[in-house]
């Protein structure tokens, strides 16, 4: 294996691992029951899922700050619509 795909792997690895954390580790039962229902709960969902992937970006990917926080935004979006309908 190259060395970019060795980091590729790795990056995606990360990535998948905050996503497991962030959307399943840290969310509570409650939540989970109530986020489809209730907007302000799919919120806090949301936004504590984004900013669990926040440390990941930023130190594990080395995304500087102003593309942390663009891809906060995109995350905390597409998640919330995504609890909203699916």
């Amino acid at each position: 294996m190259t060395e970019l795909t060795v980091k590729t792997v790795a990056a995606m690895m990360i990535l998948i691992g905050s996503h497991l954390v962030s959307d399943f580790l840290l969310q509570t039962n409650w939540e989970a029951t109530n986020k489809h229902k209730v907007a302000w709960i799919r919120a806090v969902h949301c936004f504590s899922y984004a900013l669990g992937l926040v440390p990941t970006m930023h130190w594990a990917l080395g995304l500087n700050w102003t593309l942390v926080m663009a891809a906060f935004g995109w995350l905390f979006s597409t998640h919330y619509f995504e609890d909203t309908y699916y």
